[in-house]
């Protein structure tokens, strides 16, 4: 009952080495996953970076086809650009309201 290994070296041995083997297959698929998630990464940040460039250019479109009311120059607004777009058009509109409201 009190046996011990260690008059079977061969055997812990054997056993380890079957199960170094059997994790090569297991790091070559963590490997491959690692690959895809980075490719899959890459991609993703490529899609927003274009919507980010769409976003810019119609917020510049928008900007040029609106021009300021007085022919001065916009104001700057430190914010996002759509919501900067927005809030330039809104400003032109309330110019434009105000010059149209007779003072009293």
């Amino acid at each position: 009952m009190g046996r011990t290994s260690a008059g079977r070296p061969a055997a812990g041995a054997g056993a380890g080495i079957a199960w170094a083997f059997g994790e090569v297959p297991s790091l070559v698929i963590v490997l491959a996953l690692l690959y895809q998630w980075i490719r899959s990464d890459e991609r993703e940040q490529r899609r927003f970076d274009r919507a980010a460039d769409r976003a810019d250019a119609r917020a510049a479109a928008r900007a040029a086809a609106a021009p300021h009311v007085d022919g001065a120059p916009e104001p700057e607004i430190d914010e996002d650009d759509a919501l900067g777009a927005y809030n330039r058009r809104l400003a032109a509109l309330a110019e434009a309201d105000a010059r149209m409201r007779p003072r009293r």
